[in-house]
């Protein structure tokens, strides 16, 4: 929807000429997405076996109250599980119930201003902003039990900030 400035608007409606058109004709808009993190699956490696650690019985929960530096270098508690034996299947369950991957949250914002030139051309200049807070989200930790960076976050996903200017003729 159109801001209310300018010609015929609530705010700054009796300007006319240059002014008027400089005011008039903007809309903001934008999307939010928010959401939780993916389920985790762990893999490990077992001799003529499964693909699946064993539990300790231990809960893999760390608390979130930790730095970003602790959750980035370890994600859930790791010694909560064990190698299994060669010929034997991991008891870990397909995902694990009580960790999941991190959230994922991000902003993009657009800034759109309309300009009629004359009945039949108009010009519309476009600001947009993806992931407009600059906020890292990170992708799943690795999961592969034995691997040197087993529970740690070494991936992000979606973009950086990202800005892009756009000037069209309609």
């Amino acid at each position: 929807a159109e801001l209310p400035f300018g010609g015929g608007k609530a705010y700054l409606g009796k300007l006319h000429g240059v002014a008027g058109r400089l005011v008039s004709g903007w809309q903001l808009s934008g999307v939010v997405t928010s959401r939780s993190g993916f389920p985790l699956v762990l893999s490990a490696t077992i001799p003529n076996g499964g693909n699946r650690p064993n539990s300790t019985g231990v809960s893999a929960e760390l608390s979130g109250d930790r730095s970003r530096n602790d959750q980035v270098t370890r994600w859930f508690n790791t010694s909560a599980f064990t190698q299994p034996a060669a010929f034997t299947f991991g008891n870990v369950s397909r995902t694990l119930p009580d960790v999941r991957g991190p959230a994922f949250n991000n902003i993009d914002v657009s800034l759109l201003k309309n300009t009629r030139i004359r009945e039949g051309l108009q010009v519309q200049f476009r600001a947009e902003y993806f992931n407009v807070l600059n906020h890292a989200n990170f992708w799943q930790p690795n999961s592969a039990f034995g691997s040197q960076q087993f529970g740690q976050l070494n991936t992000t996903t979606g973009l950086p900030r990202v800005g892009q200017l756009a000037l069209k003729i309609l």
